[in-house]
């Protein structure tokens, strides 16, 4: 279910962009809430959402070369009922943080009796998510694995490669322009073609390489210095996701918008915004032959 945090981040976090660079992840996110800079040069945050969406939301910000993060103080808070995220100055920031502790207090008063009551409904083996999907029924397929470095970098390879593309659609019909001016005798023009060629052949692969390394590297220190470990399970109506920082997600498989194909994995794009693996060789119960049959026959995805 959706959960909200509150959040102050320490560290060179104002004047870099911090804000804006929240504002317009937590829209793509689909996330809501607010943030707002402090008198002492902290930044400070609430944000609501799925629990994997807010850990992206804090990954974006993470990676900038001008906002560096030294401490997120964070702890659980109420949910509320809001449409948006706002950027908002420190009086109603601290408005805001009152009214959240108030609610706060309130909830904790319920939530031994909320807690029974809710064991108690509660029948194996249906997993709730935060839109509430149920999924029921035996678990068909498992997917174990843990995510190395070198299979970090093959999905990232694997789900930039679109990216790479577009850069090299770019670069061709540079190439081509470039060309036709030069024969026409404009010999400026025809050099800043062939210049943005030259760029989008050779800046696609630097990027990449440099920002893979460096996204694995957060990864491992954000999971305490270990691997991310994952365990996906597949039922009959939707997929159920373990990992090993305590992280739990539910999906349906409308969810899955497209599954991009690799030498050893496969990515499952979940809602355009996130990333699943599964890994040809880690399946623990059924094959990857049976597994493909079995999703060709959820959605429109062509699995290869």
């Amino acid at each position: 279910m959706d959960i909200r945090k509150h959040m102050i981040f320490s560290g060179e976090v104002q004047g870099v962009g911090f804000r804006y660079r929240a504002f317009r992840s937590a829209q793509e996110l689909g996330l809501t809430g607010w943030v707002a800079n402090l008198d002492d040069g902290r930044v400070e945050m609430e944000v609501q959402g799925e629990e994997e969406q807010i850990d992206c939301l804090k990954e974006k910000l993470s990676d900038s070369r001008w906002i560096k993060i030294l401490n997120i103080e964070e702890k659980f808070i109420p949910a509320v009922k809001e449409q948006e995220f706002q950027v908002i100055d420190e009086k109603e920031a601290v408005k805001r943080s009152r009214k959240g502790y108030r609610q706060m207090e309130e909830e904790l008063k319920k939530t031994e009796d909320e807690a029974e009551e809710e064991e108690e409904q509660s029948v194996p083996p249906y997993a709730r998510s935060g839109k509430g999907i149920k999924i029921s029924g035996p678990m068909l397929y498992s997917n174990e694995f843990t995510i190395t470095e070198a299979i970090f970098q093959e999905y990232f390879k694997a789900y930039m490669g679109k990216y790479r593309r577009i850069y090299y659609i770019v670069g061709g019909v540079s190439f081509v322009l470039g060309a036709f001016t030069y024969l026409a005798g404009n010999a400026t023009s025809a050099l800043l073609f062939f210049i943005i060629t030259v760029l989008c052949i050779f800046l696609p692969a630097n990027t990449y390489r440099s920002a893979k390394n460096k996204k694995y590297i957060q990864q491992v220190e954000k999971n305490g210095g270990k691997p991310l470990e994952r365990r996906v399970l597949f039922y009959s109506d939707g997929l159920e996701v373990f990992s090993n920082n305590g992280a739990h997600s539910v999906f349906s498989y409308d969810d899955i918008t497209s599954i991009i194909p690799s030498r050893s994995l496969y990515v499952l794009v979940i809602r355009k915004k996130l990333s699943l693996l599964v890994l040809r060789d880690s399946f623990t119960k059924g094959t990857l032959e049976e597994w493909k049959k079995f999703m060709a026959g959820k959605g429109k995805w062509k699995i290869r």
